[in-house]
């Protein structure tokens, strides 16, 4: 009787067949998940649109409060005015926040992570709720070559600890100064009747009558033509200081004196001196008054305010021509 031989290759073939479903199906998923965990929010119940208050607890503390018109408010350290745009991006900053790892441990030492106390904290209200987010310190861990920083952060004084990609962190602990407003003039456009300024001893002067605009320098006044007044227009709406550097103190100590150069802008607010002092680097103090808040700004932003006469006169019409020498602004 013949001996059957048995069919290697077709069991091989299944074998191998088996092998690889398991592989593709369950290997290599569990091997990614290991080396690349998925992200989770640290905060999945966050509601930015609800936040009535931020409160920052750090080097530079500092308390915000939504009025009943809706714009933010600092109450603490004093009223400073808010740039309004800058608080949507920090909540919606918060609310985004994701954990790289989640420590196992669920009675962690604190300390050994720099979250008792905290380096700083971060406290989000909305009526009943409450977001308390505190920093801790980075981890060394994560300085890999194609790696980011990460640093420790506790939610609610309960565990786990988190850790969290620094430079996102970093966006949450901006100094007070992020959020202060930055346009100083706070120009009234409808409103303005006058912009004078005075750079080296050259005083320049445009005076608003009714809706046409004119130059005075001396004895000189001539119509100004309205397509070269509508930058300079824009350069003084758009203004805004770069830096805060002092909240109260004396302006002569930045190099601001009476025969400085200045801005200066009278509308419907009223009539309001900009004064230039020091050049330190390219960065210049400036001061509304002797005593008070002292600013900087970047020097290329006051030499575009630094116009010529010349700039701004009107080609004088045609003697045939049916435009008035007093045409007005457009």
């Amino acid at each position: 009787m013949p001996q059957r031989k048995f069919p290697v290759l077709p069991v091989m073939g299944g074998l191998f067949l088996v092998l690889a479903v398991y592989v593709i199906v369950i290997e290599i998923p569990r091997d990614q998940k290991e080396s690349a965990p998925q992200t989770a929010l640290i905060v999945p119940n966050f509601a930015p649109g609800e936040v009535t208050k931020i409160e920052y607890v750090g080097s530079e503390s500092y308390t915000l409060a939504k009025a009943t018109n809706g714009e933010w408010v600092f109450t603490a350290p004093r009223p400073y005015r808010v740039e309004q745009s800058a608080i949507l991006p920090l909540l919606d900053d918060f609310a985004s926040l994701e954990a790289a790892q989640t420590l196992k441990n669920m009675e962690p030492r604190l300390e050994q992570y720099g979250l008792q106390p905290p380096q700083a904290a971060l406290i989000m209200e909305s009526g009943n709720m409450r977001w308390h987010l505190s920093f801790g310190l980075e981890s060394l861990a994560q300085f890999g070559e194609n790696e980011s920083a990460q640093s420790y952060v506790f939610v609610d004084g309960s565990p786990p600890v988190y850790l969290a990609e620094s430079f996102k962190l970093n966006r949450l602990r901006k100094p007070i100064a992020d959020y202060r407003y930055r346009r100083v003039l706070d120009l009234d456009l409808q409103g303005l009747q006058m912009v004078e300024t005075r750079f080296e001893g050259r005083i320049f002067r445009l005076i608003r009558e009714k809706e046409t605009w004119f130059l005075e320098k001396g004895e000189l006044r001539k119509l100004v033509n309205p397509q070269q007044l509508l930058p300079l227009l824009g350069e003084l709406y758009e203004f805004a200081v770069d830096d805060f550097i002092s909240d109260y103190a004396a302006s002569a100590q930045y190099g601001i004196y009476p025969a400085s150069d200045y801005v200066r802008v009278e509308d419907g607010q009223g009539t309001r001196t900009l004064s230039f002092g020091r050049n330190d680097e390219g960065k210049v103090y400036c001061a509304f008054a002797p005593y008070g808040e002292i600013y900087s700004v970047l020097e290329d932003k006051i030499k575009r305010l630094d116009t010529e006469t010349s700039d701004f006169m009107a080609d004088a019409p045609a003697e045939d021509s049916d435009i008035p020498k007093d045409a007005p602004v457009p």
